[in-house]
Parts: C-alpha cells; sequence; structure tokens
C-alpha cells in the first residue's frame, strides 16, 4: 500500500515537471519574437538557449550514470539477500523501475533537445 502511493507522488512529480518545463518554454518563445524575425542578435534568446543547453547536457550525463549507481546498488543488495526468493523478485523489481525512470527522465531532454534544434 506505502509503495501505491510512493509510486503515486512520483507519477504527480514527473508529471508537474514536464508541465513545468513546458510553460517555461510555452512562455519563453513569445519573448524571443522580433520585429525582423531573426534570434542571432536577441540577448534574452542567446541566454536562454546556453541555460537549455547546458541544464540539457548535465542532465544527459547525470541520469544514466546514477541509473548504473543504483543499478549495481540493487544488485549488490540482491547478492547480499543470499537467494531469498522474495528478496531477489523485490530488487528485480526495483531495477525494472530504476531503468523505466531513467529512460523517463531522458524524455524531456530529447523534447528540450528537438526544441533548441528547430531555433538553431
Amino acid at each position: 500500500m506505502k509503495m501505491n502511493k510512493t509510486i503515486e507522488g512520483l507519477k504527480k512529480v514527473y508529471f508537474s515537471s514536464c508541465l513545468a518545463i513546458f510553460a517555461f518554454l510555452a512562455t519563453t518563445v513569445p519573448a524571443f519574437a522580433e520585429e525582423t524575425g531573426t534570434y542571432s542578435d536577441n540577448t534574452v534568446f542567446k541566454g536562454t538557449k546556453n541555460l537549455l543547453s547546458d541544464v540539457r547536457f548535465y542532465i544527459l550525463i547525470i541520469v544514466p550514470i546514477a541509473a548504473a549507481a543504483a543499478i549495481g546498488f540493487q544488485s549488490i543488495m540482491k547478492m547480499i539477500g543470499e537467494g531469498d526468493p522474495s528478496d531477489v523478485a523485490f530488487r528485480n523489481k526495483r531495477i525494472k523501475q530504476i531503468i523505466k525512470a531513467a529512460v523517463i527522465g531522458q524524455i524531456p531532454m530529447t523534447i528540450i533537445g528537438a526544441v533548441m534544434y528547430y531555433y538553431k
């Protein structure tokens, strides 16, 4: 029961994060509008583009490393459990959840990359 509440809480956090990223991108795009139609001279556009590029770069590196460390930890805990079937099943479930979380963590960064590519 407690695990279901935790998963529901994580779903809410993920949804809120995606909504915040979308809202950020949706509100910054009109701020870049110029009458000439070029974005290259706009300081706000350059700064936002550099910020998104840096954040994207670090998250694309941190998420897989953190997932690998968590999977390694779960594997070690599975070995320490000495073959207890319930512990092995629990750890395998956790590893699958970590992989799913890593994939979900990469998706918003891919979307940000696609939006940034559009403005190049």
